[in-house]
């Protein structure tokens, strides 16, 4: 009696045992048909695009872009690109003036000081634009009053990022005095299509026929204002724009998004400022009125985030180009699209009151191609809209869970089994057609 026992504990065991084993070999090939009919997106608990559970707004970290990118300024006119040229700035209250020369490296003052983050000293490098009066008429100027008649060429300075960042500062800081005028423009992607970005000038309404200082509201969120703030306090002031300064919150309105939203950035120097005569009363000498009517700039920098539309908190730089780590089952340059499984509802950016998230497809593990069906979504109240493609395992149907005719389901298997769908049982002889009794089969 107590053997029988024992044979029988043992059986039982071991049937439990298969059992265990075979619940687990079923979740394993379930798994692999998962991972291969379902791309994942994870939720890691570390990553603040989600709590561990669900989807949360996120953006890569502020940093300073120009250094991140090591991008260089390009400028339509530097001192001595062409030719040895003399220029001048004022030190201490007195004329300096020496000559610069790009074949020449201890003369050179390219484009690259503007934002040399990585020099050993901390002595100033400084861009000169060098003289901006037309040659023509370099030899008519005998005073200040000469200068401002006469015709000078504007100075333009461009970055390109490559891809589209949230701007939030630009600053400049000047070697000489700030420009009567000049206007910061950005780009969205075309760099022949440039949109204002800020005006400034010593008189804005003489200047650009703005008025200075005017109040953000939200009919003019994406409007650039005037400012004449840096109109007295000139010599070696630092420009300090902020995009956002009254215009609300990016990750809250998209109005204000595609406002701070630049790839380029240009700025265009209009008007030099002229340099006071020496405080000795001493009449300054003409050549160096003409050679210091100049732009001289040592830093700029644009900050903000690279852009990814709220479903990305990383943004590597890959063969030399910014791109977003996409999460949310969204994909693209700035994860602009979602997932072409994840179309079960149309891409939108992220929000902090809404993720916004790409959803996947419900396919019940029968295919890994879906799209988006707009009258599907609002047939459902706009809740699902993802059209299954190519569904396999004789399964049809808008998430795959119908088979097709001359198929029946199996009460058995689960809807997402690849043998839900078995064979009908019927004589083609003596059958009106394919389908079949969904109860029996027959």
């Amino acid at each position: 009696m107590l053997i029988q026992r024992r044979i029988m504990k043992f059986f039982l065991l071991v049937s439990i045992a298969n059992s265990e084993f075979e619940n687990r070999t079923r979740l394993k090939v379930k798994e692999n048909r998962m991972k291969k009919y379902i791309p994942t997106t994870t939720f890691d608990s570390t990553d603040s695009c989600s709590d561990g559970l669900n989807a949360k707004y996120c953006t890569p970290p502020f940093e300073d872009i120009t250094r991140v990118l090591k991008k260089k300024f390009e400028a339509s006119q530097t001192c001595g690109i062409d030719q040895s040229e003399r220029y001048c700035k004022r030190e201490n209250e007195k004329w300096s003036c020496k000559f610069c020369d790009s074949s020449q490296t201890a003369q050179m003052l390219p484009t690259r000081h503007l934002n040399d983050h990585e020099k050993t000293t901390d002595e100033e490098t400084c861009w000169y634009s060098g003289s901006v009066i037309e040659p023509g008429q370099q030899t008519q100027i005998r005073s200040e009053s000469d200068l401002e008649k006469a015709s000078t060429r504007n100075i333009t300075l461009k970055i390109d990022f490559s891809h589209p960042y949230e701007i939030s500062f630009i600053t400049m800081k000047f070697c000489g005095p700030v420009p009567a005028a000049m206007v910061i423009y950005k780009s969205t992607g075309n760099n022949d299509e440039w949109q204002p970005y800020q005006y400034y000038a010593d008189n804005c309404l003489e200047t650009f026929g703005i008025e200075p200082n005017e109040e953000i509201t939200r009919l003019n969120q994406e409007k650039a204002l005037c400012s004449e703030r840096y109109s007295k306090n000139k010599e070696g002031t630092r420009v300090s724009f902020n995009t956002v300064n009254n215009r609300g919150d990016s990750s809250v309105s998209p109005v204000v998004q595609n406002w701070m939203t630049a790839q380029a950035i240009k700025i265009e120097l209009l008007k030099p400022s002229i340099w006071p005569v020496d405080n000795n009363g001493l009449k300054t000498p003409s050549s160096t009125l003409v050679a210091s009517y100049q732009y001289a700039i040592s830093d700029i920098r644009v900050s903000g985030h690279c852009q990814c539309n709220g479903h990305a908190d990383s943004c590597e730089i890959i063969d030399g180009q910014p791109k977003c780590i996409c999460k949310h089952g969204t994909v693209g340059a700035t994860c602009n699209m979602c997932h072409s499984f994840y179309q079960d509802r149309p891409w939108q950016r992220g929000t902090k009151a809404n993720p916004n998230e790409c959803r996947v497809c419900n396919c019940n593990l029968h295919t890994n191609k879906c799209k988006f069906n707009d009258s599907l979504f609002k047939m459902s109240g706009n809740q699902s809209g993802g059209m299954c493609q190519k569904c396999r395992h004789n399964t049809s149907g808008a998430s795959c869970q119908v088979c097709k005719p001359g198929y029946t389901p199996d009460p058995n298997k689960s809807v997402d089994s690849p043998k839900y769908c078995k064979s009908c049982d019927c004589h083609r002889v003596g059958s009106k057609s394919k389908n079949c009794n969904k109860s029996n089969g027959a």
